[in-house]
């Protein structure tokens, strides 16, 4: 019974950005590169391919997640992924972007990522803002802040 509202809730939310989802055909071919490469690199973590998660991030990356007392750095990144790689898996998830802004090699995305792990009738519903930097061709995340959405109970 507990599982009926959960799936309704999901399908709400899904349902609700549906519209932002079908804009993301209107964007510019650097505005789809972008979010290829993040949707690439949730699916390494999805995946557990360690070595390309930590690839996706840049040497200098500062990330702050919800509730944190500071910044994380990617040492504090990595073993925070490897961590969670190795003890939980992701049945299924969806990620929903809101907007992506692409300047020289600089972006900024805003995105939406629900996620269900392994065991679990809970969906996890994440809201990000990710700043990726392009260098040597390749985009890799510099900043983040984000996390799993704070309860309003």
């Amino acid at each position: 019974m507990k599982r009926i509202p959960l799936i309704a809730g999901a399908v709400c939310l899904c349902a609700a950005f549906f519209a932002t989802a079908a804009s993301a055909q209107d964007w510019s071919p650097q505005q789809k590169e972008v979010w290829a490469r993040v949707q690439e690199c949730t699916g390494f973590f999805v995946a557990k391919n360690f070595d390309a998660v930590s690839g996706c991030v840049h040497n200098r990356f500062s990330g702050w997640l919800y509730g944190e007392p500071v910044p994380r750095t990617k040492t504090y990144f990595n073993s925070v992924a490897r961590y969670m790689m190795e003890n939980s898996s992701v049945a299924t998830y969806d990620m929903r972007p809101v907007s992506i802004l692409v300047v020289d090699d600089m972006a900024v995305v805003h995105y939406y990522l629900f996620m269900v792990f392994d065991g679990s009738p809970e969906v996890s519903q994440d809201r990000w803002t990710d700043v990726l930097v392009k260098e040597g061709g390749v985009w890799r995340w510099i900043a983040d802040h984000g996390g799993t959405l704070p309860s309003k109970n």
